[in-house]
């Protein structure tokens, strides 16, 4: 091959050279993503949420994320998807760990910052403590891996039960308070006592209907102890102030006890 046609050689795979480098980012271009959990505050012994929110430009297929909280402090009770064409796989070890794998079939859009899931806890002890969050594996619909940019870690305030407000995660964006009343304190010894308290204490039309009930059932036992007062009274009287008898029967009575004696008298003689 002659010098020029060398030159022309490679000028020609230069330009192919810098087509490729062109066009190469693009077909294997990634989308940043960020998660982030959201913030509560508890009161000691009741349940809470986090909420898990995406932000990103791709429409997201799966990912692997780790939250690590302090079992002292909060425990792991359950978790919920919140896409119905989606699964939130749950596995949770003592030391306070817990890993979610969470697959999309058919995509979510996260450049509306939507809401993944959310994660239950008990508030156990008073004080703050946090829920880091790591995410990774992060794959979009088309299978193409995103970079993961930033995650928010969850900060928990557990306080006093007598305070009686507890901030659960919400799946709105805004800050949601639900007042509680008549709240101990203790931790309840099992989930049906907990749950037991929590109905009564979140659902005033609960109270209204067993209250109702209670007020019932104590009119009806009054009415029966009055009554049964009434009767006693009645036959104590009775037994005090016997009905004298009408005529006829004294008069039948004293007919009987001459007869008998009469007979009586026949016997002797």
């Amino acid at each position: 091959m002659s010098r020029a046609g060398c030159r022309r050689f490679a000028m020609v795979l230069s330009a192919v050279l810098v087509l490729a480098l062109s066009v190469l980012p693009t077909a294997f271009a990634t989308e940043d993503m960020s998660f982030s959990l959201s913030d509560a505050t508890a009161s000691k012994g009741r349940l809470f949420e986090v909420t898990l929110v995406a932000r990103g430009g791709c429409t997201l297929g799966a990912f692997a994320a780790e939250l690590r909280y302090d079992p002292s402090v909060l425990e792991y009770r359950d978790a919920d998807c919140l896409y119905e064409n989606a699964e939130n796989k749950v596995s949770i070890d003592e030391s306070g760990k817990l890993t979610s794998v969470f697959i999309a079939k058919e995509g979510i859009p996260c450049d509306e910052s939507p809401q993944l899931a959310t994660f239950s806890f008990m508030a156990l002890a008073e004080g703050t403590s946090d829920i880091s969050l790591s995410v990774s594996d992060v794959i979009d619909i088309d299978s193409k891996m995103s970079e993961v940019v930033s995650c928010n870690d969850s900060k928990i305030t557990v306080i006093s039960a007598a305070k009686g407000k507890t901030y659960a995660g919400s799946k709105s964006e805004k800050e949601t308070y639900i007042t509680e009343e008549a709240v101990t304190e203790a931790e309840p010894a099992d989930r049906e006592e907990f749950e037991a308290k929590r109905l009564f204490a979140d659902s005033p039309e609960t109270g209204l209907i067993v209250a109702v009930c209670v007020g019932t059932v104590a009119v009806i036992c009054a009415f029966v102890f009055v009554a049964y007062k009434f009767g006693a009274r009645n036959q104590r009287q009775k037994d005090k102030h016997p009905v004298p008898l009408e005529k006829e029967e004294v008069s039948q009575n004293q007919k009987s006890k001459q007869e008998k004696a009469r007979q009586k008298y026949e016997e002797n003689t």
